[in-house]
């Protein structure tokens, strides 16, 4: 069975998919980073701006949320769907 993957932040108007992957801009990121389609630094400043533009931005770094977003694939066992 193969699990859809939503980029999206409102993850109510998929509620209709059975299984679904939900990704932030901070996992695309880190996923961009994993796959070589961007260097870390590139992403650091990438995250910085959108960070920087929210309402309630993360206190974490980037190299802390890049951590968390394995974590995160791992725990959710997602890391096969995410060719990792």
């Amino acid at each position: 069975m193969r699990i859809p993957i939503i980029i999206s932040d409102n993850y109510t108007e998929f509620k209709w998919l059975d299984e679904f992957i939900t990704l932030t801009h901070n996992n695309i990121l880190a996923l961009c980073v994993y796959f070589g389609e961007i260097t870390k630094n590139e992403a650091e400043d990438i995250f910085n701006n959108i960070n920087s533009k929210l309402t309630h931005p993360t206190k974490d770094s980037f190299e802390e949320q890049y951590r968390k977003a394995f974590i995160r694939f791992e725990r959710n066992g997602w890391k096969g769907y995410l060719g990792i």
